[in-house]
């Protein structure tokens, strides 16, 4: 759709431009060229802006690593950067907070920002690090997570 759309735009600019050309007095057609030109440009710089607001800008596939890349070769840490694609009502930093310290131990470290999550500390074996991880992208308002957990067992 924004492909689409960008090359609507573009063709009435540039349609505007050549009739500028051809029904404008001399005097008239820079000034108009100029305008047009302008349109056009700041056009094409706020379409992507605007189409990607709510959009799925990051694929599934680039949302989660591998979970071989997510373990360290020794098996002793899960760490990783994953985006949450939050839905529902954006709740507050200090809320976030609330809300994933109610499911993970006090013994990880957290910190929330703007909707960023870290988190770090040690859990007892892998699926448990994965099910915080999974916890902590549905809280409403998480955007991106970064983990680095120590595994135990």
């Amino acid at each position: 759709m924004v492909s689409y759309f960008m090359f609507l735009v573009f063709v009435a600019g540039f349609t505007a431009i050549g009739l500028s050309l051809f029904l404008l007095p001399r005097q008239l057609k820079v000034g108009s060229l100029l305008v047009v030109f302008l349109i056009v440009m700041a056009n094409s710089i706020a379409l992507p802006v605007l189409a990607s607001n709510g959009a799925e800008v990051v694929s599934e596939s680039e949302r989660s690593v591998a979970g071989a890349a997510d373990t360290s070769p020794q098996m002793s840490q899960y760490q990783g950067f994953e985006h949450a694609g939050s839905k529902g009502n954006v709740l507050s930093d200090k809320e976030i907070t609330s809300r994933i310290r109610q499911n993970v131990s006090d013994d990880l470290k957290l910190s929330v920002s703007n909707g960023a999550v870290r988190i770090s500390g040690s859990v007892s074996d892998r699926q448990t690090a994965q099910e915080i991880v999974q916890s902590i992208k549905e809280v409403p308002g998480v955007i991106e997570i970064a983990y680095d957990l120590g595994l135990n067992g």
